[in-house]
């Protein structure tokens, strides 16, 4: 899963961020810190052939690490996996679902529906991201 995620971050994101953004996103997704966030987050990983190709989770009414691998996006992993997150989150009773887009998928979660809303965040660190909401 880290290396999906990491692999991820450093082909899809790099246009949008600089080197060391990314690098250090990719430090907070090691294989021990991945242990440590499953304490406190649901996560769920899509498997084809044996293979981990995408990875998302949950935590309250935020999804999070959600990553497609670069050579499966665009062939509806990432809309398959929002989709199950937003079932999940209407049996939790949830209203709204909520997640910080990077710059790079702003643009794919409009699509589906999700809307920005406060201000965008993040650092010289770790990027900007966009806070975006959807009503489920």
């Amino acid at each position: 899963m880290s290396a999906v995620i990491c692999n991820t971050l450093l082909i899809s994101n790099s246009s949008d961020y600089e080197v060391e953004v990314v690098r250090n996103l990719a430090r907070g997704f090691t294989p021990q810190a991945l242990r440590s966030m499953s304490h406190r987050r649901q996560i769920w990983v899509y498997e084809e052939e044996g293979r981990i190709t995408a990875t998302i989770a949950l935590e309250d009414d935020t999804i999070s690490g959600f990553f497609v691998a670069p050579d499966r996006q665009g062939r509806g992993i990432g809309t398959h996996l929002l989709r199950f997150m937003e079932d999940r989150a209407r049996q939790k009773g949830l209203r709204f679902l909520r997640l910080s887009a990077s710059l790079t998928a702003v643009g794919f979660y409009e699509k589906l529906g999700y809307r920005p809303f406060g201000d965008e965040g993040g650092d010289d660190v770790y990027g900007r991201v966009v806070p975006m909401r959807k009503q489920v």
